[in-house]
């Protein structure tokens, strides 16, 4: 924590640089596979994760989950960051939805949900002001998905010179057994 790595390429005429500086973790208190009593079934749910954020105000976060033999990285949903400025220094909680991998067919109503006898890693990352201003802008453009009367919405980079991220982040991971 603390230390910030920099990126710099230099491609005939071209230079990009950046920086991103790993931020203090903050764990992860709880996970639970949380099942609401609208599911469509009694074998569907949720994931919540609980932290505690630091009285400092200025922490961002950005959440993944992978299920155990089923993806094979962790998989991003759209929405995955947020940062404290309706939740400083307090205790909070997080419930997403389960994204799966890009193109991948999901059995009839089971998009979105994560399902008894899954065993799922969730992982918990705090990332720095101008990550999450990168991310954050991206997931806004992907989420009005040409959406006419959605704001505008233009995508920031963190890298100078060029488009793209440059990211580094500490990470607390936790293991949910779906049940």
């Amino acid at each position: 924590p603390g230390v910030t790595y920099d990126l710099h390429v230099l491609y005939d005429t071209l230079e990009l640089t950046s920086s991103s500086k790993i931020e203090n973790l903050v764990p992860i208190d709880s996970t639970a596979f949380v099942i609401p009593l609208t599911a469509p079934s009694d074998s569907m749910g949720f994931i919540s994760t609980s932290y505690t954020d630091p009285d400092t105000l200025g922490n961002c976060y950005r959440w993944a989950s992978r299920r155990v033999g089923e993806d094979p990285s962790f998989i991003y949903p759209i929405g995955s960051t947020w940062d404290d400025s309706f939740a400083n220094g307090v205790p909070f909680s997080v419930t997403l939805f389960r994204y799966s991998e890009d193109f991948s067919e999901e059995p009839e109503g089971e998009t979105g949900f994560w399902k008894t006898g899954d065993t799922v890693l969730v992982r918990f990352e705090s990332i720095d002001r101008a990550a999450f201003s990168a991310v954050s802008t991206f997931e806004a453009a992907v989420s009005a998905q040409g959406n006419p009367f959605a704001p505008p919405t233009n995508v920031i980079t963190n890298i100078e010179g060029g488009l793209g991220w440059w990211i580094a982040y500490s990470t607390s991971v936790d293991t949910v057994v779906c049940n």
